[in-house]
């Protein structure tokens, strides 16, 4: 079975939903325009795409020559990850995991030490003694 064929059966078992985050990487460019184009038509919350800025801008040119309505695209990050330095697997796999959990709680991902508000909504309560 090659992978659009996976991606089919996957997508066919399992609808994505709202919550749903997708996670993106061209391994073989053959297919990848037809992937990333499924799932940017989808509900998907975060989908994300890894590897180059340029190969992605590509695969965007050539899915909106027949699919020029994207509605998840607004919801694309490409590269995926914050910047965090490293480039070794541990240090990607925490990048992408980081962008995302900042998503999900829509938040930037900037240091904590450059937050002005309290880091968690209890510290904006001041408790009322009796």
């Amino acid at each position: 079975m090659n992978t659009v064929s996976q991606l089919k059966a996957m997508m066919q078992a399992r609808q994505s939903g709202a919550g749903t985050h997708v996670l993106a990487t061209v391994v073989k460019v053959e297919g990848s325009a037809y992937r990333l184009g499924r799932v940017l038509t989808g509900p998907a919350a975060y989908i994300g795409q890894l590897g180059p800025r340029n190969r992605t801008e590509r695969l965007l040119a050539q899915i909106q020559e027949t699919t020029p309505k994207l509605p998840g695209l607004d919801r694309l990050h490409y590269p995926m990850g914050l910047d965090i330095g490293g480039d070794g697997p541990e240090a990607v796999a925490l990048a992408v995991l980081a962008e995302m959990t900042a998503v999900l709680n829509a938040r930037s991902g900037q240091m904590l030490k450059w937050r002005e508000r309290p880091i968690h909504d209890s510290e904006l309560r001041i408790p009322v003694s009796s």
